[in-house]
């Protein structure tokens, strides 16, 4: 949809993933029962930095979802 020419911020999800293409293009899929989701925003930053950020706020998700603390 970037390609096309959405701006976003638009969240697309599956249930399912075919399909999937990462980071240097390298594919991948996902079965059901797990959730896959691409939040799509335009940035003004390099490829590499805009790579870091996503990169750092999964670490951030990884580590809220593991908390063990949680009321």
């Amino acid at each position: 949809r970037a390609e096309a020419g959405e701006a976003g911020p638009l969240w697309i999800a599956a249930r399912r993933q075919t399909e999937g293409r990462g980071r240097r293009g390298r594919r991948w899929q996902s079965d059901s029962g797990n959730l896959a989701a691409t939040l799509l925003m335009r940035t003004h930053r390099a490829p590499a930095e805009a790579a870091q950020v996503t990169f750092v706020a999964a670490l951030a998700a990884a580590a809220a979802a593991d908390r063990r603390d949680v009321a």
